[in-house]
């Protein structure tokens, strides 16, 4: 019964610590986000982190795996939800909308850890790219069961839907950080529709 609590207790510095390393590198970027802060603020020691995580490297990879399940489950909520594509991206913008414009939101954080490690570990960039890739699949799986106007796309074609339609976001993101302009957020949601048109014609 002690050694439960014990691993019960482990497990919770580690929860800790993750949520701690899941603000402060979102919010302040890596570089600036400080182990002693991260480790002050989970209650946790040093050489209780380094029991999980053998240095801030691996802390980070573990920061940006635990950002992709919350992206993934969110778009696999919103994707098998609806069986007509208009109705899917329109439900997907909507949630979008209201994420991007809460003070707490500080852009993609892929592109953002991206940006703020390139260069520096093969680690991060890998990761980063498998982690792009399981966003491609999931939209491609979603989009695959989806119609509009009646037709449906191959798993071939709706991956290259996933693929643009992730470079339209991605695009988007930065545009709207950059000038914190709403027109942007309209403009994904139109020419979304307008490239979703375009792969579900009959010809295709």
């Amino acid at each position: 019964m002690v050694y439960i609590l014990f691993i019960d207790y482990m497990k919770n510095m580690k929860y800790r610590l993750l949520q701690s390393a899941f603000i402060n590198f979102y919010a302040r970027g890596f570089d600036k986000a400080g182990i002693n802060e991260i480790l002050s603020e989970a209650g946790v020691y040093k050489k209780t982190m380094y029991h999980y995580f053998e240095s801030k490297d691996d802390l980070g990879v573990a920061y940006i795996r635990a950002q992709a399940v919350v992206y993934l489950k969110m778009m696999r909520k919103i994707t098998f939800r609806h069986d007509d594509f208009s109705a899917f991206w329109q439900s997907w913008n909507r949630n979008f909308r209201r994420m991007v414009q809460t003070d707490g939101y500080f852009g993609c954080p892929f592109a953002n850890f991206n940006n703020q490690t390139l260069g520096r570990s093969q680690k991060f960039s890998a990761e980063i790219s498998h982690i792009m890739q399981l966003w491609i699949n999931s939209l491609t799986s979603g989009i695959s069961r989806m119609k509009s106007g009646g037709s449906l796309l191959s798993k071939k074609i709706a991956e290259s839907l996933a693929e643009r339609l992730l470079v339209l976001i991605e695009g988007v993101i930065q545009m709207y950080m950059i000038q914190r302009n709403p027109k942007y957020l309209k403009i994904l949601e139109e020419e979304g529709l307008r490239i979703a048109e375009f792969y579900f014609q009959p010809s295709l």
